[in-house]
Parts: C-alpha cells; sequence; structure tokens
C-alpha cells in the first residue's frame, strides 16, 4: 500500500502530458489571464468558456454602408416666458440648437395645441436667485393655420397678460405678444434620424449627438429601407460611450424592451438577409 501512495503522489507532482492537456476549461481561462496581465479574468472566461460564461443572446451584425436609420422623437419640457401668434419666448433647462425645428405642445386640457417651431435664438442663463441655468431662446412659429390661431389666442387670454393691447382675431398675425402669468408648460418635441451601427435581435448600437438618459425608454422606429414598413420598437437606452468620430458625439447601446409580433417577423427577415 505505501509503494502506490508514493506512485501516485509522484504523479500528482510530476503530471504527464495527456493529464496536463485535459486541465479544466477554468484553469486554462486562469492561466490565460495570468499571462496577458488582465485583472478582469471575467472577461477572459466569457469570451473562451462556454461552460463558465454568458454568451451573448444574439449574434450582432454590422451595418456599414446599409444606410439604416433610427427615428426617435425627444421631448424637452420647457416654460413660456411669452407669447404670440407668430412665436414664443421660452425657457428650457437643456441646449437646443439654433435653427432646430421642433413641434411645440401646448398641453392644457381646455387648449390643446400642436405648432410646429424653428429656434431664432438662444441665450445661455447663469443661476440666479430668480431662476434655475439653463437657456432662453425665441421660437417661430412655421405657417399655423386660421383655427391654431385662434385657439393660440384663446391660450394667451386665459393664462397671460396683453402688453397694453387687446388680440385681433383677423387671420393676419399680429405683433402683440402676452407674459405668461403662471408659469405655463409645454412640451418641446423633436425627430431625430440616427444612424445605426450594428443591430440583433436584442438591441442596436446607433449614433447621436444627444447625450441620452442611460436607462430612459423611447419609442423608436428603424427604417431599412424606403420601401418597406418601418419597424416599430419600444428600446431602453443601455450604455453611451463617446464617439472617436468627428461628426457624431457618442455610441448609444439600446436594448429592444417590446415589439409587436410583425415588427418581430420584419426585424427577424431584416437580419437573415443580411
Amino acid at each position: 500500500m505505501g509503494i502506490l501512495r508514493k506512485i501516485r503522489s509522484v504523479r500528482w507532482l510530476f503530471p504527464g502530458k495527456a493529464e496536463s492537456s485535459a486541465s479544466s476549461p477554468l484553469t486554462a481561462s486562469l492561466k490565460q489571464a495570468k499571462k496577458v496581465g488582465t485583472k478582469n479574468v471575467d472577461n477572459i472566461i466569457s469570451t473562451d468558456n462556454k461552460d463558465y460564461a454568458r454568451k451573448r443572446r444574439y449574434p450582432r451584425h454590422p451595418l456599414e454602408g446599409k444606410n439604416v436609420h433610427a427615428h426617435m422623437v425627444f421631448s424637452e419640457e420647457v416654460v413660456f416666458k411669452n407669447l404670440s401668434v407668430s412665436g414664443a419666448l421660452i425657457f428650457t433647462i437643456k441646449d437646443i440648437p439654433v435653427g432646430g425645428r421642433y413641434l411645440l405642445r401646448i398641453q392644457d386640457r381646455e387648449h390643446p395645441l400642436s405648432l410646429l417651431s424653428t429656434v431664432k435664438w438662444k441665450q445661455q442663463q447663469e443661476n440666479s436667485e430668480e431662476m434655475f441655468g439653463g437657456y432662453l431662446a425665441g421660437l417661430s412659429f412655421t405657417s399655423p393655420t386660421f383655427e391654431e390661431i385662434v385657439r393660440l389666442k384663446d391660450f394667451m387670454r386665459t393664462y397671460g397678460e396683453p402688453d397694453s393691447r387687446t388680440v385681433n382675431d383677423s387671420f393676419t398675425p399680429g405683433a402683440l405678444r402676452y407674459y405668461i402669468k403662471y408659469g405655463e408648460r409645454a412640451l418641446l418635441n423633436r425627430h431625430e434620424v440616427l444612424g445605426v451601427k450594428i443591430i440583433s435581435l436584442g438591441g442596436m448600437l446607433i449614433e447621436s449627438s444627444r447625450q441620452m438618459n442611460v436607462d430612459g425608454n423611447y419609442f423608436m422606429k428603424i427604417r431599412t429601407s424606403t420601401k418597406d414598413e418601418p419597424i416599430k420598437i419600444k428600446g431602453r437606452i443601455a450604455s453611451i460611450v463617446p464617439s472617436s468620430s468627428s461628426t457624431h458625439g457618442y455610441n448609444v447601446g439600446v436594448e429592444f424592451l417590446d415589439m409587436a409580433d410583425p415588427d418581430k417577423v420584419m426585424l427577424e427577415k431584416f437580419i437573415h438577409n443580411l
């Protein structure tokens, strides 16, 4: 029995070639981690070891040169400072570009109204006792209809104080402005078209100049061609990484949260044909 024990101990101390090459996958991963000097062993295990790693759920497909775009609508809450039938002065916490086109949505129950608007100028405001830091911006309304002008005047009379003159109900817009007394708020919606760099059945990587909020949920449309119907999804902003590109500020990772069955079929067909 003593001889057998000695033989076993020698074999354990000096394993043969076959035993050495048959080492566990976890041991091999740890050896590779030591070799490359990485501090994150989990990264090595996740890329090289199927038994110890959770692989990506879906394969990713690059879309360089495919001309695939994600359409998203971003909303900024703004406060009215004054208002006329031709434009508005608003205050917003977030920066908005001069020349940007927005849909201004007045969410009053009695006077709901949406107006196409263009940012004509902006001025940064520092923190003060009277207001938080942000931006004052002048908006110009884009060809409002007669009905929109009438409803806008109703809103102005309800929540504002005129500047010495009354509003004329004629179709031609006047220069009269109303100072909005109660800090009434509205939503400034902007439609943006963003390039899609990578896509899978579970998410996508898009390019954006906007720094979005991580974990923010957005409704989106993915246009894979000008002929096909857009794929409608609800997505979550999973990650934001600064981009090395000079034209886009961020690479944004989007996780798909929900989509209807017909949209799933369209996405699967598109990816299958890549």
